[in-house]
């Protein structure tokens, strides 16, 4: 059917099958820049974003981490702010993962 610019729209007033998929696709992809963010500022708390399980255990790994920083008396930076950086790769790398594997449903 025309309207009145004179593109042609569907009578039924969906987009098709493929479209939709698409769409909703790009709506639950996670952002790789967020992920990053919240990788960076709150290192395995952040990988929670990208996803769940390995948030969980690089949260458990990060509390350990944080007593031996406590322990060491400093000392355990040398581990801790390389660890941050761990958590940002690992979170861009999850997140290209998560959102593969919405398109290759297409």
């Amino acid at each position: 059917m025309n309207d009145e610019a004179g593109t042609v729209t569907q009578t039924s007033g969906q987009q098709p099958m493929n479209q939709k998929a698409a769409v909703e696709a790009q709506l639950m992809g996670k952002s790789s820049g967020i992920a990053a963010l919240l990788a960076l500022l709150f290192g395995g708390l952040g990988l929670l974003y990208a996803s769940i399980p390995v948030g969980l255990v690089a949260t458990i790994i990060e509390i350990v981490m944080l007593i031996v920083v406590v322990f060491t008396a400093g000392l355990g930076l040398l581990l801790y702010i390389p660890w941050h950086i761990i958590c940002v790769i690992a979170a861009i790398v999850l997140v290209g993962r998560h959102n593969k594997r919405l398109l290759s449903r297409l």
